[in-house]
């Protein structure tokens, strides 16, 4: 058989991967052996896994036993799991209480002998029941040594729990627990009538009296919530409700023991006895010892209740009950203050429960409110030196941390810096992706941070940021670069700046190299973002074109691979896109062979093209409305730099097809507005412009669209009018006409309505006595009614005879009644 080492080993067509299984001694050899599980997946030529198999096995770590003794037995732990590759570090807990054993193994009571036939489930069995086997068994490790138990004495169990006597109780619970630990046996648990609301009786006035007698009853409560059938009867019986009560009091009782621990150090500190140092020292490690003691065994009963409520809150109506009635979260949060590489098992089942919860709005504002966030930060920030939080507590507060980033509010916090004493968030993330297990959630972390302009601002000040970010995709793995990192990548484009450092690394040669290589749409939306900004485009340019770079001819090779990707119509909506960006005047575009054509046949079939569905662009519409704009948009960078290729523009075919575009997408503001520049371009060049005007209605066209109503295209419009107007007289009044219409659209319309007899004498005083309102020709006080004469019943004529009255552009409402 092979070890575990080689199993990790890759071969062509298949993976293997080692899942580790529980741990467990043989002390005849003296020897700890660790239980794995090989995986090996069997994949096609796509990459698709055809069939898989397992094949488990164990391997056996020998230990010296003639220098081990209880001192030094959690050094040589550390380095048993140091050496393994397959046992985590999470485990030493497990592995020091296996090396407890091989010291000095359990002898059973010679006054219960246990034939083999009859024997129990074993530790490990009862373990795994209680929720202390695997990973988690650390904290658990006390509870594996439980009474023998019959399960015909069952009623007489359940009369101990309504002793007086304390030790009956726990003795009580004890041996109930033992019973859960057999499937069997729970089947008789569970079919009694009155057990589980005895229990839940019990640890609601009794638990917090005892934490033996509530650590026992919350056991069992633990084991009937590893079965979906019994959350029913749990719930009937309020179990959930009763353990939240007792979370809440150990959190507080473990804030009182640690104002008592800080009140014993200071008092030993400032102790005026005849102690020395190290008498001094001695005690406060005495002391320390104490706490820690104390402190493992209310950690096994919180990691236990914390766990239970877990399993219980499958039915999300419980969940949103302990919340709202039961400040659940309240009590969930604090347990995050705790050492996370002392309490490891009780801080993942913590960050779990918390991560669950996060989705639904109301508990992430909740979790803000009861301040998750800066003992999220204290996690994430304990890696290197000598207090290294687990991996797993890391990679949870990390997907807890990412949750929360959907909301607005928690990402401010977070950039801004006030959730945290010890650094900038984006300096701990910016550190986690140098950890190649840490990498991806961080990725995810950052590509909700960088959604906001302040994050990426700042995320500029990190010097090894941006070139780590760019080595991550130049050097990635897989064909297409991952979703995580390329969307931050996109993220930071956006922003000036980064744009700006992005070229300054000399690294976007290999970008650009790795878009043509790939075809990979998001990867070239980086470049076409860093083309966008004026800052960076000449830098890219620039850094591009030069001799000692293989890249000189990138265009030309963006325009070759624009005109095989028909077929990828995202890749084709960035690569025109970067095209149309890359506003520079020495970019001779004639010089790129197809190019012109491809604008043509883009834009004369883009009505009737039929591209391969893809899930990045949606619906095929919108696919070709994005190619159509961006082929615009590339037609006006043409025509606004090279004069030479913007005749090849304005030639009858071309302008044929930009005015049956105008009609054909005149909803489309996007494109009107960019086709509206394309003519004004054509219209500032003397060896365009008479064409554009005899050989095209464009004159009409931006008539038209004065009156529309966006603004920009009515200013677009205006502006191209006014070269229009400088070399065709003819059509100056008419324009003159038109503006003055646009700009008193609702004087000219009540004269219309006027001429056409629709608005009544009796409605036309109405509107000249309505309203008192500064300018626009209405009455502004009593005194300006005297300007007007009311003859007959009808409002009278103003007086024109001063040159101030014609001052105001606009006369309202008051006309004369004919």
């Amino acid at each position: 058989m092979s070890s575990p080492a080689s199993a990790n080993s890759p071969s062509a067509g298949t993976r293997r991967k080692v899942r580790p299984g529980h741990i467990e001694l043989d002390a005849q050899e003296n020897a700890i052996l660790v239980h794995y599980v090989t995986e090996t997946l069997y994949c096609d030529a796509s990459g698709e896994v055809t069939r898989s198999e397992s094949i488990p096995g164990q391997r056996k770590i020998k230990v010296d036993v003639s220098d081990l003794h209880r001192d030094n037995v959690p050094v040589v732990a550390r380095e048993i799991v140091e050496r393994s590759k397959i046992i985590h570090p999470s485990r030493t807990t497990e592995v020091e209480d296996l090396l407890t054993q091989l010291i000095a193994p359990p002898i059973p009571p010679a006054s219960q002998p246990q034939p083999a036939a009859a024997a129990g489930p074993s530790s490990r069995q009862r373990g795994d029941a209680y929720g202390g086997g695997g990973r988690g068994g650390g904290e658990c490790g006390e509870l594996l040594q439980l009474p023998l138990a019959d399960v015909g004495m069952l009623d007489d169990y359940l009369e101990k729990l309504y002793d007086e006597a304390m030790e009956e109780k726990v003795a009580g619970a004890r041996a109930l627990l033992s019973l859960c630990a057999s499937p069997s046996s729970l089947v008789h648990l569970v079919e009694h009538e009155s057990i589980v609301g005895v229990l839940s009786r019990v640890l609601r006035d009794e638990g917090r009296k005892s934490p033996d007698l509530a650590m026992c009853v919350v056991g069992i409560f633990l084991v009937m919530s590893h079965f979906t059938d019994l959350h029913a009867l749990l719930n009937a019986h309020q179990v959930a409700e009763s353990t939240v009560r007792l979370l809440e009091y150990e959190n507080k009782r473990w804030l009182v023991r640690l104002q008592e621990l800080r009140q014993k150090r200071q008092g030993i500190v400032d102790t005026t006895k005849d102690m020395t140092d190290d008498d001094k020292q001695k005690a406060l490690e005495l002391e320390e010892r104490r706490f820690s003691r104390v402190q493992r065994r209310q950690s096994r009963l919180v990691y236990s209740a914390i766990l239970t409520l877990l399993h219980l809150s499958e039915d999300i109506g419980v969940e949103r009950q302990l919340v709202a009635h039961h400040s659940l979260i309240r009590c969930l949060v604090p347990v995050l203050d705790r050492s996370p590489w002392t309490h490891v098992e009780l801080t993942m089942v913590a960050l779990t429960y918390l991560k669950k919860m996060a989705i639904i709005g109301e508990n992430k504002d909740e979790m803000r409110r009861a301040g998750v966030l800066p003992k999220l930060l204290r996690l994430v920030s304990c890696v290197g030196g000598g207090t290294q939080t687990s991996p797993f507590v890391l990679l949870l507060a990390c997907r807890l941390l990412y949750n929360l980033a959907f909301d607005p509010d928690v990402r401010v916090e977070l950039v801004e810096g006030t959730a945290s004493g010890r650094g900038s968030v984006l300096k701990i993330l910016t550190d986690l992706l140098k950890e190649p297990r840490y990498r991806q959630v961080s990725l995810r972390v950052l590509s909700q941070l960088t959604q906001d302009d302040r994050c990426k601002s700042l995320l500029t000040y990190h010097n090894d940021a941006i070139p780590m970010l760019l080595q991550l995709v130049i050097h990635f793995p897989e064909q297409k670069v991952g979703r995580d990192l390329v969307s931050v990548a996109v993220n930071l484009s956006t922003h000036p700046r980064a744009a700006e450092i992005m070229c300054d690394t000399k690294l976007m040669d290999k970008v650009v190299d790795r878009v043509m290589k790939t075809r990979d749409a998001l990867l070239c939306k980086v470049v076409r973002n860093v083309a966008r900004h004026d800052v960076s485009r000449p830098k890219l340019y620039e850094h591009l074109n030069k001799s000692s770079i293989r890249m000189s001819h990138w265009l030309k090779e963006f325009a070759r691979l624009a005109q095989t990707s028909l077929d990828a119509p995202e890749l084709l909506v960035e690569l025109l896109g970067t095209l149309s960006s890359m506003s520079v005047a020495e970019i001779r575009w004639l010089d790129l062979e197809g190019l012109i054509d491809l604008i043509h046949k883009l834009l004369s079939e883009g009505c009737g093209m039929t591209f391969a569905f893809s899930p990045l662009t949606g619906a095929i519409n919108e696919a070709i409305d994005d190619i159509v704009l961006e082929c615009v948009m590339l037609c006006g960078t043409i025509a606004a730099n090279d004069s030479e290729a913007m005749v090849h523009l304005a030639s009858p075919r071309f302008l044929t097809l930009f005015q049956e575009l105008l009609t054909a997408k005149q909803e489309d503001d996007e494109i009107v507005l960019q086709l509206l520049y394309l003519f004004h371009c054509f219209l500032m060049h003397d060896q365009t412009r008479d064409r554009v005007m005899r050989e095209s209605e464009i004159s009409q066209f931006l008539l038209d669209l004065l009156r529309d109503s966006n603004l920009a295209i009515r200013k677009q419009a205006s502006d191209s009018l006014s070269i229009i107007v400088e070399f065709d007289p003819q059509l100056a009044d008419k324009v003159k006409e038109l503006k003055y219409q646009v700009h008193n659209i609702e004087w000219c319309q009540i004269v219309r309505r006027e001429e056409q007899g629709e608005i009544l004498a009796s409605e036309i005083a109405r509107r000249a006595r309505d309203g008192n309102r500064d300018g626009g020709g209405h009455l502004a006080d009593e005194e300006e009614e005297d300007e007007f004469d009311d003859c007959d019943g009808r409002p009278g004529f103003l007086l024109w005879d001063e040159d101030e009255a014609l001052a105001d552009r606009y006369w309202g409402d008051v006309l004369a009644a004919t």
